[in-house]
């Protein structure tokens, strides 16, 4: 009886790791991960926090951040920042630095640069007065 039950973890366990059980995770609609994510969307303008999306679900702020990170394969802070840094990529072609930064949901001009750079490689206005690629 022990065997099984380990056994029946193990197989638990190897499912969670392989991306048909991921995708078939992402598939439904109320999973936790799923509203998580929508409300990350929902709220990347606002200086939203895990600890509130996690209350949102119900979970602890740990609980929520090692379920997200075994589902996605990220934990749900770097997911929100690479939300973030993707709309102020679509943002900062039209808008200031300061509106970017601003807009998609940061409050420290500063930070908003450092993680910019650290993702692309370069600062916000080195991205903005890049040519466009073809």
């Amino acid at each position: 009886k022990y065997m099984l039950d380990l056994l029946g973890q193990e197989m638990v366990y190897y499912l969670l790791e392989t991306k048909g059980a991921l995708h078939l995770l992402n598939c439904v609609p109320q999973s936790p991960v799923n509203r998580a994510i929508r409300l990350m969307k929902e709220a990347y303008a606002s200086p939203v926090s895990i600890r509130q999306i996690a209350g949102e679900l119900g979970m602890s702020e740990a609980a929520f951040s090692q379920y997200f990170k075994k589902v996605t394969g990220q934990n749900p802070k770097a997911f929100l920042t690479a939300l973030r840094m993707e709309k102020a990529c679509e943002l900062i072609e039209q808008e200031s630095i300061t509106d970017t930064a601003l807009d998609v949901g940061y409050d420290n001009i500063s930070h908003f640069i450092a993680l910019f750079k650290a993702r692309y490689g370069m600062t916000p206005g080195q991205y903005k007065k890049k040519p466009p690629e073809n």
